[in-house]
């Protein structure tokens, strides 16, 4: 916050600083809007009774020190995989080598913990699809549903976990994390989200 206020004093002097200033704010804001709904999801939780946390926990372990996200959210447990982790290429959804050892943990975590239903989230940034590949996916909203779908077809096809634990979800660019406007806020926002629920949730 003390950045923030330096640059309102300072940004409008030096040139561009309002175009600048205004572009810090709505990262500020986001940011803040990200914190807020963190912040709401961790009392869910609490007043949930926590059911999900040993699995937290261990997941959390599991992916320490990658770039996997896991946080707790309304009573369930979100996995968070980047696109860029999960894909050499997000056009042709080739799954990477890399992602292959990234999904077996969860999948091993997954069969450790049968009970909790599994929805899984497919996200998009909003950037105009490439002209040749608007025929082939249509839109986000159908790019973000194949993100989803490569990722139940390795659980179940590949790791065995049992089809009718899963729902899959598109979301296209309608929840995004951070602003669209840069590069890393693009590719924060392309995204698998793996929910594991509390019971009794779908």
């Amino acid at each position: 916050m003390r950045a923030l206020l330096l640059a309102l004093a300072v940004g409008c002097a030096a040139p561009h600083g309002r175009h600048g200033l205004e572009r810090q704010l709505e990262s500020e804001v986001v940011a803040l809007h990200q914190r807020v709904r963190q912040l709401e999801a961790e009392l869910e939780t609490c007043d949930a009774g926590a059911p999900a946390m040993p699995l937290l926990a261990e997941l959390h372990q599991l992916f320490a020190g990658t770039e996997i996200d896991v946080e707790p959210r309304g009573g369930a447990v979100v996995v968070i995989l980047p696109v860029r982790h999960l894909f050499a290429d997000p056009y042709s959804l080739r799954l990477r080598a890399e992602s292959d050892m990234s999904l077996d943990l969860l999948a091993t975590a997954l069969g450790r913990h049968p009970e909790p239903l599994v929805r899984i989230e497919g996200h998009t940034d909003d950037a105009m699809l490439p002209a040749g590949l608007v025929r082939r996916y249509g839109s986000h909203l159908d790019l973000s549903f194949q993100y989803a779908a490569a990722v139940l077809q390795e659980l179940t096809t590949r790791f065995g976990l049992p089809e009718e634990r899963f729902s899959v979800t598109a979301r296209g660019a309608w929840a995004p994390l951070a602003t669209n406007d840069t590069p890393a806020g693009q590719a924060r926002n392309q995204r698998v989200e793996v929910h594991i629920l509390a019971a009794g949730t779908r």
